[in-house]
């Protein structure tokens, strides 16, 4: 079924996207902390970015799975 499905992808890769989130974010910090204004831009915006990416994936995504979904598609 589509809900086991989705538990399965959560388990299998739900905590590598929010480790890899965590690590670029972390790696882009110091930009956000550089005196250059476009540096500066680009440190602060990609952390943001970053953050509403791993959101969408772990609770937009899979919602819109549900909404979407022919419901005579054939469940395995």
């Amino acid at each position: 079924s589509r809900k086991v499905a989705l538990q399965q992808t959560f388990r299998y890769t739900g905590s590598t996207i929010i480790r890899t989130t965590v690590i670029l974010g972390l790696g882009l910090v110091p930009f956000s902390l550089s005196g250059y204004l476009s540096i500066h831009l680009l440190g602060t915006y990609l952390v943001f970015v970053l953050g509403c990416a791993v959101l969408g994936d772990l609770l937009l995504l899979p919602s819109l799975v549900f909404l979407f979904a022919k419901d005579n598609a054939p469940e395995t």
